[in-house]
């Protein structure tokens, strides 16, 4: 399980300015929570076909991720024997 410690240690030497945030706020803006999500590799093809002229994109698409899921499974099983 990958962690990571950050330890700071700032004194704030003028702290009479009167837009000054506390510190704990601006690091709280920095290192907010970040999320990533799957890419939708259909929705992705179909455009892709489509902006290159097919009239079948949505039909094309669905195949190919097919193909490409098929291509994924066997390659990682390869992978794994090789090991």
């Amino acid at each position: 399980m990958p962690a990571c410690l950050l330890f700071l240690q700032c004194a704030q030497q003028q702290s009479s300015y009167i837009n000054c945030l506390p510190f704990h706020y601006v690091f709280q803006a920095l290192f907010r929570p970040v999320s990533m999500a799957a890419p939708d590799l259909a929705l992705i093809c179909e455009i892709m076909l489509m902006s290159e002229g097919f009239q079948q994109s949505k039909l094309l698409s669905r195949k190919f991720i097919i193909l490409y899921k098929l291509c994924e499974d066997l390659l990682s099983k390869v992978s794994l024997r090789a090991v």
